[in-house]
């Protein structure tokens, strides 16, 4: 199964791609309010994205860093966590696929985990980030 995450770079990445977007815009109409009125979705989409990022603004230890704060590196939907703390400990660990390694209770494993987690909300579904 695919874990559903959120890459934090890709995120800033697009808020810059966004960003500048919108600047050229402005410029080119002589308005610097210009952008905002257009109707493709981008300036709701950057709203959006900034509101997230202010959110997580400081909360990355040092994870991913933008415009000098520091951000989490990804966030992952709680409900492929469990699905993440089997990967992680398969990452971390030599947990061969036979018994008693198949018999791990992921579901508990992975509330364990999200004790070390915090959530976010951010289009309609929850994320954990640490």
């Amino acid at each position: 199964m695919t874990i559903n995450r959120i890459d934090m770079e890709e995120i800033t990445d697009r808020v810059d791609e966004l960003r500048a977007s919108r600047d050229e815009y402005n410029e080119k109409m002589a308005d610097p309010e210009a952008w905002a009125r257009i109707d493709d979705g981008e300036p709701e989409e950057l709203a959006e994205l900034e509101e997230l990022l202010e959110e997580l603004r400081g909360a990355g230890g040092g994870d991913h860093k933008w415009e000098n704060d520091w951000y989490p590196r990804e966030l992952i939907d709680v409900d492929d966590f469990e699905e993440y703390a089997e990967e992680l400990a398969s990452d971390c660990y030599d947990i061969p696929d036979t018994w008693p390694h198949r018999c791990i209770d992921w579901e508990k494993a992975a509330r364990e985990l999200s004790q070390d987690y915090s959530m976010i909300s951010f289009r309609g579904s929850d994320y954990y980030w640490r």
